[in-house]
């Protein structure tokens, strides 16, 4: 995909931008790409995935208030109407116990599990902001974003993979290998359809598309 005849003939932006402004907002988006998803991946981990999915499902929100702060983007009365009511929806299907109760009387939610529940909703709501300027901006086209985003998802994966304390396993079987690949597959097309999508309309509305989710998963 990067290696168009544009990019042959030296017509199109280097693979990491061509000033340092376009570099480090290509940085700055990784990295809080890969906080968004490390963040919501370890909170599930330590609270019921109800709970996990509600607070992750700020990020629109975060993203909707960047914008309008950093961009300056307009953020009107129907876009934020519509938030709320799609986030009080998502609320409804996931259910979450801290709302909701639960049936162990004993249950009380992990505080652990919240900070990183919020911390990966502000990480994905700030690399949104970053993907937004990279589209206006920079005019960064979708594909060197994705790019960059892949080769640092591996790279940044590796050190905190054993900073959390958790190691590669390979001895796995056939079933979880399949599972493994066909979420990598899916989630990359994700992510190029995310990235396509928050550089063609503002963050408010398509930030706030991400909530639909919720809805997809639970059918």
């Amino acid at each position: 995909i990067y290696y168009d005849t544009d990019r042959i003939a030296n017509k199109g932006p280097k693979l990491f931008g061509n000033t340092k402004f376009v570099t480090w907002m290509l940085f700055l988006r990784s990295m809080f790409g890969f906080g968004g998803i490390a963040f919501s991946f370890l909170s599930v981990e330590k609270m019921p995935i109800g709970d996990s999915t509600v607070l992750t499902m700020l990020s629109p929100l975060f993203a909707s208030i960047g914008s309008f702060l950093i961009l300056g983007e307009p953020w009107r009365v129907p876009e934020l109407v519509a938030t709320v009511v799609t986030l009080t929806g998502a609320t409804f299907v996931a259910r979450p116990p801290f709302i909701f109760g639960h049936d162990d009387k004993n249950y009380s939610p992990s505080m652990l599990g919240i900070i990183f529940a919020l911390l990966g909703a502000v990480c994905a709501g700030c690399a949104y902001v970053f993907v937004r300027i990279l589209g206006t901006t920079a005019k960064m086209p979708w594909s060197n974003v994705c790019f960059v985003q892949s080769i640092s998802q591996i790279m940044l994966s590796i050190p905190c993979l054993y900073l959390a304390g958790q190691q590669i396993r390979f001895n796995l079987t056939y079933y979880q290998y399949i599972l493994l690949f066909l979420g990598g597959f899916i989630g990359a097309w994700s992510q190029i359809a995310m990235t396509v999508g928050m550089q063609r309309e503002k963050s408010a509305s398509a930030t706030a598309m991400r909530m639909s989710d919720v809805l997809f998963g639970f059918i």
